[in-house]
């Protein structure tokens, strides 16, 4: 038999124990918080009946180091290790977001601002230097009139934007080469009206068929009202030498007065050439009422022939009138 039992108290979670007289001045476990207690040594005068054990009375029969048995040993120890586990943990989660929040604090602090500002410190790249333009002899763009686009618009533009160019390309003007010349008077008129000395040779380039076109759009962009010009414009406008369409926007810049009238002579045209057809038709339905015998159709074709030859007698007034009035207007420069 094992020699009776006896009781004490752990220093720790103050619980009774039951220990064997036999491991006196032994360190044993505490199976209630796990502390390390050391049992007192028992002499026979101290050895007192221990009361009866139980299955279920906690009592101790190991030392350091051996694992405990008795009720409640291991579920005591991992609650509390586990509660300990979550408090580190929380405690860690805690000190980083502390220091994460004073990183960024002081990276904003150093970059000028909140990061919603950065776009404040965004290098711009270096411009580019200004391109110069390309200096070249004015007998080098001359020449260039005659090439295909887009060297020919090069060439203008370059002979345009130096008034030095002008006298050089009044020459260009009679090369002989056709390309040139519609050139060189498509660089006139771009230089504006500080080439107004290249009128009268522009004025004489409107009897040529090929350089026609070109020298009414250069004397629009001139925009100098000089009368002989512009009873050129007008001789071109009723000989029908001309479009209408190109005429009249050159006179517009010109002399608007002037372009009035003749956009007048362009209507009653249009209305003329309408009771020319009117006139057509009113003959054949003559013909046609006499061919039958129909003396009633006979009398309307002849009434609707009279009424349109009095409308045409009518506009031919008129338009006499108003190019009479033109002309005046361009080679007085007055007021009608």
């Amino acid at each position: 038999m094992h020699s009776p039992f006896f009781v004490i108290s752990c220093p720790y979670c103050r619980n009774a124990l039951s220990c064997d007289p036999r491991m006196g001045g032994q360190v044993v476990g505490c199976p209630h918080c796990r502390g390390s207690v050391i049992t007192p040594t028992v002499t026979p005068t101290m050895t007192a009946p221990a009361p009866a054990q139980t299955p279920g009375d906690d009592y101790v029969v190991f030392t350091v180091g051996r694992k405990p048995v008795g009720r409640g040993g291991n579920r005591g120890s991992n609650a509390r290790g586990t509660r300990i586990l979550a408090a580190c943990g929380v405690l860690a989660i805690g000190v980083l977001g502390i220091a994460t929040a004073l990183w960024v604090s002081s990276g904003s602090k150093q970059q000028g601002g909140l990061p919603e500002k950065r776009e404040n410190l965004v290098e711009t790249p270096p411009s580019k230097p200004a391109v110069q333009p390309e200096v070249r002899p004015l007998s080098y763009w001359v020449g260039e009139l005659r090439e295909p686009e887009p060297r020919r618009s090069k060439a203008i533009e370059a002979l345009a934007r130096n008034r030095d160019s002008l006298p050089l390309l009044i020459s260009a003007m009679t090369s002989g080469d056709v390309e040139t010349a519609n050139g060189a008077i498509a660089a006139i008129g771009k230089i504006g009206p500080a080439a107004r000395a290249a009128i009268p040779h522009l004025t004489a380039a409107l009897d040529n068929p090929v350089l026609r076109r070109s020298a009414v759009v250069a004397l629009g962009d001139i925009a100098v009202r000089e009368p002989t010009a512009l009873t050129r414009l007008i001789s071109l406008l009723v000989k029908y030498e001309e479009d209408p369409t190109v005429i009249l926007p050159a006179m517009r810049k010109i002399d608007d007065r002037v372009a009035q009238f003749c956009g007048r002579l362009v209507q009653i045209d249009g209305e003329l050439r309408v009771l020319e057809a009117q006139t057509k038709l009113a003959e054949a339905q003559f013909r046609r009422a006499n061919a039958i015998g129909d003396a009633a159709g006979v009398q309307r074709a002849a009434n609707d022939r009279a009424a349109i030859a009095k409308k045409r007698a009518v506009l031919f007034e008129e338009a006499e009138t108003v190019l009479t009035r033109a002309y005046a207007l361009a080679e007085k420069g007055g007021t009608m």
